[in-house]
């Protein structure tokens, strides 16, 4: 689940982690899986939560998913899957907007976001 605080002033930086969680999420779907957007508004801000029929994200690996150049699948380079900076940069613009990102993992589905 992901949630950032309202931030008229960076429309463009949000756009980012929209972007980077929908590119992974695609990225880690089965051709014909499904990739789903879910946006909640409340007081305390805006929720985005995008989930996958992917594999999922290991428990031990779940922790590290928002560190730079982190990679669950070690075995894959940079030619095979992004440079490790997408969901840092995600936690980042989070924080900037007052929110956290996180994740959730079960078998088979995944779920990422920020939440204030």
């Amino acid at each position: 689940m992901t949630a950032v605080r309202r931030h008229r002033e960076r429309p463009t930086l949000l756009g980012v982690v929209v972007r980077n969680l929908i590119a992974n999420a695609v990225a880690f779907s089965p051709s014909n899986g499904t990739v789903r957007v879910v946006v909640t508004e409340s007081a305390e801000g805006v929720a985005l939560a995008v989930d996958d029929d992917g594999p999922g994200i290991p428990a031990e690996a779940l922790p590290h998913v928002f560190e730079r150049f982190f990679r669950v699948d070690e075995s894959r380079s940079r030619a095979t899957g992004g440079g490790g900076l997408g969901l840092p940069l995600v936690r980042l613009i989070a924080e900037i907007h007052g929110g956290t990102a996180s994740g959730e993992s079960e078998a088979g589905r995944r779920a990422r976001g920020a939440r204030r």
